[in-house]
């Protein structure tokens, strides 16, 4: 007969008792590594669609950043990462403030207080303050982003005028024109000297603010010329329609201020809905050149009428619509 195998001893049998656990808990680790990265792919699909998505990007966020802090804990710059992710598609303000901050400690713990690291949650803190009209919060997150970004042995000057814009904008919100205008200033003259197409958006944007500036500062004449910079360069870029809708009505603004008399702008669209009523006129907020809202830019009043032409206008409710000009 086949000899029987020895019996276990019992510190064997314990040992292998007492590792049980941990291969279960290893198990449950990996799957929620797992279903921690499904929930990032998926609030990565959803932000791609556009920000209609964003309320929908919320629960897979969510997810993510819970997953994190169980799997990786509250000292990991992933889990800082997802906080940021969540924190930016809630929208509850003192909501997103939390998690927010939630990312910004994680950051500094790991980093210091004076790291390039800590500039993006200070950045997202200040867009969401920002998005919820807390223009004084936001402009300390900017203003701590700008001093950190300033204090870098080799500071990024593409870097700062980004933050400058932003702080710009805020202290402008905040009635502090000397301070805005020195931010928009800075990040105009840093914009300048970079030849790409993201550098000549922000440029325009930075031109836009200058021109406001002028405008609340009772100085339309100054501000023409920086708006229409902006207007020059908006208009190349289809995402950047409302920003070039928002540098004619400014750009409208200067002239009509100043009495001036001047030619239809490139973006002239007439609506079928509205009526001819005042030279250069568009609505504040008209969410395109062709919004209900939008007023002829074409009167013969103002211009001659060999120069005032119509066209059709792709949002308008009958697309073969034309509005004639107005007879002198």
């Amino acid at each position: 007969m086949p000899a029987m195998p020895a019996p276990r001893t019992l510190p064997c049998l314990l040992l292998s008792l007492a590792l049980l656990p941990v291969a279960a808990t290893a198990q449950t680790d990996e799957e929620k590594r797992a279903a921690m990265n499904a929930a990032y792919r998926q609030y990565q699909e959803l932000i791609a669609q556009g920000p209609q998505m964003r309320a929908q990007a919320e629960a897979p966020a969510r997810e993510a950043y819970e997953l994190a802090l169980e799997v990786l804990g509250d000292a990991n710059a992933t889990t800082a990462a997802l906080a940021m992710n969540y924190g930016n598609v809630l929208a509850d303000g003192d909501a997103a403030a939390r998690v927010l901050e939630q990312a910004l400690e994680i950051s500094e713990n790991l980093h210091g207080d004076d790291a390039l690291e800590l500039i993006d949650p200070l950045m997202a803190l200040g867009d969401s303050a920002t998005a919820h009209s807390e223009f004084a919060d936001a402009r300390g997150h900017y203003a701590r982003a700008l001093e950190i970004a300033d204090s870098q042995p080799e500071p990024d000057s593409f870097l700062g005028a980004i933050i400058a814009i932003q702080l710009g904008t805020t202290a402008f919100s905040l009635d502090r024109p000397r301070e805005a205008i020195e931010n928009f200033t800075r990040a105009r003259d840093a914009l300048a000297a970079i030849d790409n197409d993201i550098a000549r958006v922000r440029l325009a944007t930075a031109n836009f603010w200058i021109g406001r500036y002028h405008i609340q500062q009772d100085a339309p004449a100054e501000a023409i010329a920086p708006l229409q910079e902006a207007l020059a360069v908006f208009e190349r870029f289809p995402e950047a329609r409302q920003l070039s809708v928002n540098s004619l009505t400014a750009l409208v603004e200067a002239h009509e201020t100043l009495g001036n008399v001047p030619r239809p702008p490139p973006m002239c669209r007439i609506s079928a809905q509205a009526p001819a009523r005042r030279p250069w006129s568009i609505a504040r907020h008209s969410p395109t050149p062709c919004g209900n809202r939008v007023r002829s830019m074409c009167n013969s009043r103002w211009t001659p009428r060999a120069s005032c032409r119509t066209h059709r206008c792709p949002k308008a409710p009958n697309r073969n619509s034309r509005r004639p000009c107005a007879k002198p």
